[in-house]
């Protein structure tokens, strides 16, 4: 077979290894490839407890695929697919108490992928205040002969 497309190998081993366990990628062999990446902004203004953004990706399967999610703008701190933030974290804030009721100030991140198209789900308990949420993907799949 010819030495042909990408690769990259680990640390301390050159492009002239044979051995694929030797390469943290190379495309000649199955693994799973980067189809689609991007990132976005979405928020909550005050008022508003759920925000969607439905992300197309062109493919005719349902692929693998990665979130991340920043959750409160600014605190540099990401999260990995489906999240809630507790109480018990620093970037959650105060709990939010209406009504005589208590709520985690959670911003939740919901998500499924299906045929057509990656669904980001964003929700709050605490509507008092916007959200600005920034997002981050990646999507795994290789067309092929499909």
């Amino acid at each position: 077979m010819p030495n042909y497309g990408m690769k990259v190998t680990n640390t301390g081993y050159g492009m002239s290894e044979t051995d694929p366990r030797r390469y943290a990628f190379w495309s000649k062999h199955m693994t799973a490839k980067i189809f689609k990446q991007g990132s976005g902004t979405t928020g909550m203004e005050i008022g508003v407890s759920e925000v969607e953004v439905n992300i197309a990706h062109g493919l005719s399967f349902i692929p693998m695929y990665m979130l991340y999610s920043q959750l409160k703008g600014g605190s540099g701190k990401w999260f990995i697919n489906r999240t809630k933030m507790t109480t018990g974290d620093a970037d959650a804030g105060d709990q939010y108490v209406h009504g005589g009721y208590t709520y985690p100030p959670a911003v939740e991140v919901g998500l499924y992928i299906d045929a057509t198209h990656l669904h980001l789900h964003y929700k709050t308990y605490d509507n008092s205040v916007a959200h600005d949420i920034h997002y981050y993907y990646f999507i795994f799949g290789d067309k092929g002969g499909v």
